[in-house]
């Protein structure tokens, strides 16, 4: 294993250039970046776009048990960036020299929401851990966590997710991200790190999780299953891959952001009827919609949103009016205002993206 990096100073400020400009900023040329979950879905395009940016040899990348071997890691090193191959849950490497980074992009986590016994102790347990392992070495570093927007159950139907609005966490993803983010906030006056914590919406493109809805919807759509054919009216907010790995860098870079929270989407909501319609579409299969009268969705939410909530329910059904409660609801969309002020970028849209994952419409 190579040694830790070293800094020979603390990075200066940044110059505000455009967000789509490839660029050195003028901070330290020493500057080295730690991400953890570097093979996962947004970690992977995160390592590029910093080695688009700042060379690979800045990079660190930790990956879980075993990743060192796998085809991702294979061209990380050929292309320059370290792994670490290490578990947050069990054995970690010596700690780093210190100092070490400059910045940690924390996006290693279980994100598995349809599981209700799933290792989901990495995202609280193994934040403190990663946390704890870093310990002095992240003294005037920056921590980017990525949160989610699954982790803010709201009991009302209608309106997006605002940073001000008060929730729950009800599924055991959820509440286990919460935990992570509590141990990011408490630990940074110790520790003497600041945070920039980023709740996705959800995230789309290419790559996506088995287990994910675009990987589900096709084979419901399919099979023409009736839950496909409903107009469910719930809005849902959408971030394309390349832009979360592209906006978390762009946060690191500006201390502006330092201490802030934000909820992250393209500025797009639109409802999974119309999801559904767009996917079938590309995919050249019929689909009916049924239009039930306003007051059964009412109804629906409500009784799903109650259910969801039981602790005498078996947890898998739990989840499942969770998921019921959202398709009719606007409780996966987001209002980014805040962070689309505060970090303005261009963004991909949502057609944009099924066309990479489903190829344009046939009909």
């Amino acid at each position: 294993m190579a040694s830790w990096p070293r800094s020979s100073s603390p990075p200066g400020p940044t110059v505000p250039l455009p967000s789509d400009t490839p660029r050195r900023s003028a901070m330290s040329e020493e500057r080295h970046f730690l991400v953890t979950g570097a093979n996962g879905f947004i970690g992977t395009r995160l390592v590029h776009e910093l080695i688009r940016r700042r060379g690979a040899g800045s990079i660190w990348a930790l990956m879980g048990p075993g990743s060192s071997g796998s085809t991702t890691a294979r061209e990380f090193e050929r292309l320059g960036v370290r792994i670490l191959d290490a578990d947050l849950m069990g054995s970690l490497p010596p700690r780093p020299e210190v100092p070490a980074f400059q910045t940690v992009f924390h996006l290693a986590a279980h994100a598995a929401t349809e599981e209700v016994d799933g290792a989901f102790e990495i995202n609280s347990e193994g934040t403190r851990r990663l946390l704890d392992w870093l310990g002095p070495s992240l003294r005037h570093a920056r921590i980017i966590h990525t949160g989610t927007l699954a982790s803010m159950d709201r009991k009302t139907r209608q309106g997006p997710a605002s940073e001000s609005n008060s929730f729950e966490s009800i599924t055991p993803y959820g509440q286990t991200k919460m935990e992570g983010e509590g141990w990011i906030q408490r630990l940074a006056p110790s520790l003497g790190y600041t945070f920039t914590i980023v709740r996705l919406c959800t995230v789309i493109g290419p790559g996506f999780r088995s287990g994910g809805m675009f990987a589900v919807f096709p084979k419901l759509l399919a099979r023409g299953a009736w839950s496909t054919r409903l107009a469910w009216p719930g809005h849902a907010s959408f971030l394309h891959v390349e832009d979360a790995a592209r906006l978390l860098v762009e946060l690191a870079e500006a201390p502006a952001h330092a201490g802030q929270i934000y909820l992250a989407s393209n500025g797009e909501a639109i409802t999974f009827d119309h999801l559904l319609s767009g996917i079938a579409a590309r995919l050249n299969v019929p689909r009916g919609s049924i239009h039930p009268p306003a007051p059964f969705w009412d109804v629906l939410h409500r009784v799903s949103e109650r259910a969801s909530r039981m602790g005498w329910i078996p947890a898998r059904a739990r989840i499942f009016f969770w998921r019921v409660a959202k398709l009719c609801s606007d409780g996966l969309s987001v209002d980014s205002t805040k962070l689309h002020r505060a970090q303005p970028m261009q963004y991909r849209s949502v057609a944009q993206a099924l066309d990479e994952i489903y190829g344009k419409p046939r009909f």
